[in-house]
């Protein structure tokens, strides 16, 4: 990266747990959605690491929990820690999963299956898995699609790939932002280069802010 240069960067600021929820009830296009997303628009990549906490009730649906358990184990193999609240009742049970070779859209599929009221609800699952794309010192940038609550929620630090003065910026995050099954926010772009200060984070000038904000608009507009 020119550090003579300067790029867009977008990262959500810790009030908003650093990304975004989905609306999209249907978790899995939801999930598809921002994934092709992503990959279409910076060629990014993922290591297929998918980790899975599934919570439930020992008091209530312990039986339920039994069998999601033993189908979890038949697609993802054994869990790697279990952690029970013993003497505190009203405190949820946990069973984690760390998996190297499954895609979480496969995953989701498959959980898709286990629909029936003799399993726990997507609700009962937190799942994560990351995609990025480039290499330190290049521009590059990671989201994780973690789906918390039976929705998706997107953490995500982007570094635009092309310099602020140069028109294919706009073009990638027109593209992007167009596809995405959510909104970007333009108060959370900064500009990363140089100042009199050194090199670094900066707010956005009024001139660039103003493009910027037209390009997403536009990219949104119905």
């Amino acid at each position: 990266m020119d550090k003579t240069l300067s790029y867009f960067v977008y990262r959500p600021p810790k009030s908003n747990s650093h990304g975004h929820g989905v609306r999209d009830k249907n978790v899995r296009r939801a999930t598809q959605n921002l994934i092709d997303s992503f990959v279409t628009s910076f060629k990014a990549t993922t290591d297929n690491r998918l980790q899975l906490t599934l919570s439930y009730d020992k008091n209530n649906e312990l039986q339920k929990a039994h069998k999601t358990i033993e189908k979890l184990n038949e697609f993802l193999g054994i869990s790697k820690r279990e952690w029970d609240n013993a003497g505190f009742e009203n405190m949820d049970n946990t069973i984690t999963w760390e998996n190297e070779n499954t895609n979480i859209l496969e995953f989701l599929y498959y959980v898709e299956k286990l629909k029936d009221d003799s399993y726990l609800p997507l609700s009962r699952y937190w799942i994560s898995s990351f995609y990025q794309y480039g290499k330190s010192p290049e521009p590059n940038g990671h989201i994780m699609c973690s789906i918390e609550a039976g929705r998706l929620f997107v953490r995500l630090h982007l570094i635009i790939p092309y310099p602020i003065d140069n028109d294919k910026c706009y073009e990638l995050i027109y593209k992007f932002h167009k596809s995405l099954p959510f909104k970007l926010n333009g108060n959370h772009f900064r500009r990363l280069g140089p100042s009199k200060r050194g090199y670094g984070q900066w707010k956005l000038d009024e001139e660039t802010q103003k493009r910027l904000d037209e390009c997403l608009i536009k990219s949104k507009a119905k």
